[in-house]
């Protein structure tokens, strides 16, 4: 409720949107509290492989007017796991690979939302 901005993380799956769906039930109240919460959806852990899943979830986010998505994507990559597992970041791990480019565009978006 004191928060100015919550971004919460998504899975392109069905259990999530119902998920989100309670979420926002929870984001709805808060906001009587917090007019001005800004409650941003990140798609995370995607397979690029299942674009269907992914285009349901972005209209389910779209139409819902208690959030809004983000431009940026956090797909599922094996340098996440590699990187976990030898103690680094993804960009630490593997700067030229697509997990580090992902999440150098989330840190630009986001930094574009708190700083203008």
């Amino acid at each position: 409720v004191a928060s100015d901005i919550v971004i919460t993380p998504v899975s392109p799956s069905q259990i999530e949107i119902f998920g989100l769906q309670k979420f926002a039930k929870i984001v709805e109240k808060a906001k009587e509290y917090n007019p001005n919460l800004k409650v941003f959806v990140l798609i995370n852990n995607a397979d690029a492989r299942s674009i269907s899943e992914l285009i349901e979830l972005e209209k389910f986010i779209q139409n819902n007017p208690t959030f809004e998505i983000l431009n940026s994507k956090i797909f599922r990559r094996v340098d996440y796991k590699r990187a976990y597992q030898s103690g680094q970041s993804v960009c630490e791990f593997n700067p030229s690979g697509k997990a580090c480019r992902e999440i150098k565009l989330l840190i630009s978006e986001l930094e574009k939302i708190l700083y203008g």
